[in-house]
């Protein structure tokens, strides 16, 4: 996908539903300087590769149909989006090709989280270790380095194969990254609660063509911090 200025760039997603994805809220809003969160431009041409490696993914493309977040989205603890995909060119949702990934709305620090992510590499990469609270209990944070690209990226609890998602990954520092922490909110979002005003759920419709986007990352998109 391409931000407002055009610029293409990519995050990572998992998918969590019959049809839904998990992915972090910048990885498709683009901030507009000076103005307040809601009045970020949405980003264009979302498409989900699952399994993608050099290039293309095994199952082709999903475009993305409707997103849904916070208009605070750039708040600790509301970097979150779920975005409802299209169905394939074949008419089966995501979930008949990948699976779903379990999902958890009470995280808590762990002895072992894994991370997975597309740091702007031609195919996944893993890494482990301890969490801890950060932000006050509404970020995970994990000592493992990943670049641009990662945003999005699922923190898995348990096994690394059937572990439930329990943090979607934001932001880094020098020696950790960090991710939003599930909790109420993400599950108001999962639910396909109606959208409403404020600072609770926004809705965007992104209806397009059906197709199958070899040419781009697992979630190309404008922002992978």
């Amino acid at each position: 996908m391409s931000g407002a200025d055009g610029t293409p760039g990519a995050c990572t997603a998992a998918v969590v539903g019959l049809r839904t994805v998990i992915t972090a809220a910048h990885c498709v809003r683009t901030p507009v300087e000076g103005a307040p969160a809601r009045g970020a431009t949405w980003d264009e041409g979302l498409s989900f590769v699952p399994g993608y490696q050099d290039g293309a993914g095994p199952d082709g493309g999903f475009t993305v149909r409707r997103v849904r977040m916070a208009e605070d989205w750039q708040k600790h603890g509301r970097d979150v989006a779920m975005l409802e995909m299209n169905a394939g060119p074949d008419g089966r949702n995501i979930s008949e090709f990948t699976g779903v990934q379990p999902i958890s709305y009470t995280a808590e620090p762990s002895t072992e989280a894994h991370f997975f992510g597309y740091p702007y590499t031609n195919r996944v990469l893993y890494c482990s270790g301890g969490t801890t609270w950060a932000a006050g209990k509404t970020l995970l944070r994990v000592p493992c380095l990943m670049g641009r690209g990662s945003s999005g990226g699922p923190y898995l609890s348990g096994d690394p194969a059937e572990g439930g998602v329990v943090a979607v990954n934001i932001n880094s520092d020098a020696e950790a990254r960090y991710a939003t922490a599930l909790g109420a909110f993400a599950q108001y979002l999962h639910q396909r609660l109606p959208g409403r005003s404020g600072s609770f759920a926004v809705e965007a419709e992104q209806r397009r063509e059906n197709r199958a986007d070899r040419g781009s990352a697992v979630m190309p998109c404008r922002h992978g911090t």
